[in-house]
């Protein structure tokens, strides 16, 4: 339908406050990780880890490990220490953000390893090099699917893993059984597998490092925290670090400045909203940044005020219409959000949009139009926000579907990440006498509604 899915579009739109365990439950979100160390030493780091691992795979199939029952529980008691003790070397050496890689590279190592002297075993050279390729061809193709938000050019680190698997499998194969590798017994079983693991994973992850841009993901958490005003330091603290990388992005002074507004430094806003427009003339950004501050402010009527004047030119920014809108709606002119948001091209709407304009028919009294737009934004787009099943529930409950707005207040508890979601749909329910529902007895009454039962 042209209609925005983006997870994130709620963050630009900065009249949302979380709620203080929302804000650290979505500043956590792996989207939002980013790296700043040395990329050469997490590169190295993560070669030996590949290493380690590719030793241990390459024991799994060896004969000798199955000689005695010691040797195999041994084995998986080195693994699990082995576990344990990268991640707490990789958060020290590296930092948190490196660990899933760490823990990437001990799974597919180990797995290299154990493809690498199964083959290697194997009597038949045919065979040895056909399971060594072709199982090695599989956990290139598999292990390439890892990837992230900030990840530049996925295509060829894709392509490198695929090529460099089922290679490095079969050169470590081809030097075990030609004897090169000068060992015999569990050292020539671990070095198969180190070989192997390392000439895969540690190029891969070479290039995953050198490809991991963090000014996104900075940006992205930066702005979360700006969702809070006991947040909003810290994302000050990390947009100083994004400028740093990237000193002449005009978007990260637009957004410190809207971070320093927050926080009660006009001074230091202006200065940033000046080097914003020295980078970017004719930005309407700051503006539509101050009309944020002014309705986190609780000044709608000064937040209209920008967000007209960043709608006055040929340009139409969505987030100022968006903006607008919820300036008209705080300011009783429900009629004027729907025209603004009726404005709104298709491929700029999204599930908070629509909840804005589920709200502006609500104050109208137009229930039955609030709870058609909530109920595509719901069921079209899969709405995370716990205004949108807000606003149908009250919405029902002037209509008197009582069953329909329990189920509504419920799904909004849910979702009350935002501050006041919780105390309005726990009123809603005294109204009807409704019970709170756990998440299974939710679950049968959403299904007894849906039978008509």
């Amino acid at each position: 339908m042209g209609i925005d899915r983006d997870r994130y579009a709620w963050i630009d739109d900065f009249s949302i406050v979380l709620r203080r365990d929302a804000i650290r439950r979505k500043a956590g979100d792996p989207a939002f990780e980013f790296y700043t160390g040395s990329k050469i030493a997490a590169s190295f780091w993560l070669a030996i880890v590949s290493c380690i691992a590719g030793m241990l795979g390459g024991l799994l199939p060896s004969g000798i490990l199955w000689s005695s029952f010691i040797y195999p529980a041994a084995w998986l008691f080195v693994v699990v220490g082995v576990g344990f003790a990268v991640t707490l070397l990789t958060i020290r050496l590296a930092g948190r953000s490196i660990v899933f890689l760490a823990g990437w590279c001990i799974f597919w190592g180990i797995l290299t390893g154990i493809v690498a002297m199964w083959g290697a075993q194997l009597s038949s050279a045919g065979w040895a090099y056909g399971i060594a390729g072709g199982i090695g061809f599989l956990v290139g193709i598999t292990e390439g699917l890892l990837e992230h938000a900030d990840l530049e050019g996925h295509d060829s680190l894709y392509m490198t893993g695929t090529i460099l698997a089922p290679t490095s499998i079969c050169l470590a194969v081809w030097l075990n059984r030609q004897d090169l590798v000068g060992f015999g017994g569990f050292q020539q079983a671990a070095l198969t597998g180190a070989i192997a693991a390392s000439l895969f994973l540690g190029p891969v992850m070479a290039l995953y490092m050198a490809k991991w841009k963090s000014r996104s993901a900075i940006f992205r958490r930066a702005s979360v925290y700006l969702h809070h005003d006991d947040f909003v330091a810290e994302g000050i603290r990390l947009l100083n670090i994004a400028i740093r990388l990237t000193p002449d992005d005009a978007v990260l002074f637009d957004r410190r400045a809207l971070a320093h507004a927050l926080h009660g430094d006009a001074a230091s806003a202006e200065v940033d909203w000046h080097q914003h427009k020295v980078l970017k003339k004719e930005s309407l950004a700051p503006e539509i940044s101050r009309g944020w501050v002014h309705l986190r402010r609780g000044s709608p009527e000064l937040a209209a005020t920008a967000f007209d004047k960043a709608l006055s030119g040929k340009a139409r920014p969505a987030s100022a219409m968006v903006g607008r809108s919820i300036c008209a709606l705080r300011l009783d002119q429900p009629q004027q959000a729907i025209d603004m948001l009726g404005r709104l091209p298709r491929g700029e709407r999204d599930a908070r949009s629509l909840t804005y304009l589920a709200q502006a028919h609500f104050m109208l009294g137009h229930w039955q139009d609030a709870i058609g737009v909530a109920t595509d934004a719901i069921e079209e787009l899969d709405s995370p926000y716990g205004l949108t099943w807000l606003v149908c529930a009250e919405a029902n409950l002037e209509l008197g579907n009582n069953d329909q707005a329990i189920l509504g207040f419920n799904r909004a508890l849910e979702r009350d990440q935002e501050l006041g979601i919780e105390e309005r749909a726990l009123e809603g329910l005294e109204k009807v006498d409704g019970p709170v529902f756990e998440e299974d007895e939710l679950e049968d009454f959403e299904k007894a509604l849906s039978s008509g039962s």
